[in-house]
């Protein structure tokens, strides 16, 4: 039996694609507020995008950047996984697009900054 279980988009975690519950199997429940700004860090961040597990299975590894010439955004899987090593239940922290903005020959980092609060709640049987 192939332990690759398909999801409907985003990029897989772990190199393939496999569900949310085989990539983080200690993972009851988890859910993640996200603010992007357009201009940088700053004081007053715009309203949050809420994710739940069903919408994180389905974003993948990265949550895309808004920014129309960005190929980036947000790598929550890396989050993920320093939560789940570390054994954290809340983590908060303002993390930069890890993207590129590419303008004929020309390469820029993408301006765009996520301000990320997630929750996790853990198994008994397994944490």
């Amino acid at each position: 039996m192939s332990r690759k279980k398909k999801v409907t988009q985003g990029t897989p975690y772990f190199f393939e694609r496999v569900s949310i519950d085989e990539a983080f199997p200690t993972i009851q429940d988890v859910s993640a507020e996200v603010s992007e700004s357009f201009d940088g860090v700053r004081d007053d961040w715009p309203q949050a995008a809420h994710y739940d597990k069903l919408l994180l299975q389905i974003s993948g590894e990265e949550i895309k950047c808004d920014n129309r010439q960005c190929k980036g955004g947000l790598r929550i899987g890396n989050i993920l996984r320093k939560m789940v090593s570390a054994k954290l239940t809340v983590f908060e922290s303002i993390e930069l697009c890890n993207g590129y903005e590419v303008y004929g020959k020309s390469k820029y980092k993408c301006c765009h900054a996520f301000k990320v609060n997630v929750s996790i709640k853990y198994r008994e049987d397994k944490a």
